[in-house]
């Protein structure tokens, strides 16, 4: 969840397309959160895995009850390490960047989501909507009815596993082994938030 103009979102993002849902909610309840996943697993079907933050309304029992009942596995990011969720993070920061953008242009901010979709991601040739759905949706910018016609993306998985290659890559420039601890031996922790 996350605030914008003193009013509260939900975001949920497809892991695989990087395609986001995004939806205002009247409040932050276990219950209005889990109104929203049945929503959304209604229209895309059950994850196999949900992966959320720590907050409250997700770490409850009712949501536990809940993901039993509708059988996903429910797993939580690191309190303080956000960005083990950071598929959610990311559309979090698309979602705020486009409704700051709509805000100031005085634009609609499902015409601007509508775009995003649409739009190819870096490094992977297709949109999140092509990903997704196998097709483009049909916008306002004009295209022709060939752009239309259903079709599925190849390779997606292996662009996929190219782009985690190279992240990877460049995470391990600046991160190094650190040496074993002995049993016993002081350590020091940095300050949480």
């Amino acid at each position: 969840t996350f605030e914008f103009e003193n009013r509260q979102y939900v975001v949920i993002v497809d892991a695989y397309s990087d395609y986001f849902e995004v939806e205002h909610l009247p409040n932050i309840t276990t219950k209005t959160i889990i109104k929203f996943c049945k929503q959304q697993f209604a229209r895309h079907g059950i994850p196999q895995v949900l992966i959320t933050d720590n907050a409250p309304q997700l770490i409850s029992g009712e949501f536990r009850e809940f993901a039993q009942e509708w059988e996903f596995l429910h797993s939580t990011s690191s309190p303080h390490h956000s960005r083990g969720n950071g598929k959610a993070e990311s559309a979090v920061k698309i979602a705020k960047t486009l409704m700051r953008k709509c805000k100031r242009e005085n634009c609609d901010f499902y015409s601007a989501l509508l775009e995003w979709r649409n739009t190819p991601t870096v490094d992977m040739e297709s949109s999140p909507a092509q990903r997704l759905m196998s097709r483009r949706t049909r916008n306002r910018i004009p295209m022709t009815e060939k752009l239309l016609i259903p079709e599925v993306v190849p390779e997606v998985q292996e662009l996929i596993a190219a782009k985690r290659r190279r992240t990877k890559f460049y995470y391990d420039k600046s991160a190094r082994t650190l040496p074993d601890l002995e049993v016993g031996q002081e350590v020091g922790t940095g300050e949480t938030k």
